[in-house]
């Protein structure tokens, strides 16, 4: 009787530590410079318009300017474990397009004597 007591409990054990505790983890994410812009994995956080129904035009991705939330959730198949991963927040970014008609100037031409 003790022996199964014993039994039962170190599966359940196991099930937890295995499966409610480790079986989830949460990342923030954010997207690099120059990658290319895509509504399904990233949104654009200063929408100006200026990239939309444009075929020719490929815009990129500038800078993260808010970090995403990515949850990654431990799966069995076979007995193997392999993770499925959810986006639970899309990073926002800034174009590349953004710069465009800004005008930039050297630092070195304010500096004064």
């Amino acid at each position: 009787m003790k022996v199964s007591v014993l039994a039962t409990m170190a599966l359940r054990l196991n099930e937890v530590v295995g499966e409610e505790i480790t079986s989830c983890e949460l990342k923030a994410i954010s997207m690099p410079y120059g990658v290319p812009f895509s509504t399904r994995t990233m949104d654009d956080g200063y929408d100006d318009g200026r990239w939309h129904g444009l075929a020719s035009e490929s815009p990129q991705v500038l800078c993260t300017t808010e970090l995403g939330l990515l949850k990654e959730v431990k799966r069995y198949n076979d007995g193997k474990a392999g993770w499925h991963r959810v986006v639970l927040a899309k990073p926002k970014v800034a174009l590349e397009s953004l710069t465009n008609g800004m005008q930039l100037r050297d630092v070195r031409d304010t500096y004064i004597d």
